[in-house]
């Protein structure tokens, strides 16, 4: 399956995007900071979660986005490193609840 990317709009303006590449990986999740907290970010996760049969995701998360991530159900596998100057933290999720 190739790359596929989900957007959340207010009329015609772009406020949240998820991409996800092989093998089920969230390669981008981003919500513009004026739209937090209003669940733009778990809506755009369980509309991606719909396009996929087997139910488990990884990400490399930045240190600000770990809580986001654990809010939606993700766990560290592997603890904070630094690659070519990037700090990121190994999570995955596995479903808990089916969507449908």
């Amino acid at each position: 399956m190739p790359s596929h990317f989900y957007g959340a709009f207010e009329g015609d303006s772009l406020i949240g995007t998820l991409s996800m590449r092989e093998p089920q990986h969230i390669g981008g999740f981003f919500v513009k900071s004026d739209y937090h907290r209003k669940g733009i970010g778990r809506d755009l996760f369980n509309t991606m979660r719909r396009d996929y049969d087997k139910q488990e995701f990884t990400v490399n998360s930045s240190p600000y986005a770990v809580e986001i991530y654990r809010h939606l159900g993700f766990e560290e596998v592997e603890q904070e490193q630094t690659v070519n100057g990037i700090r990121f933290t190994p999570m995955k999720y596995v479903e808990k609840i089916t969507i449908k």
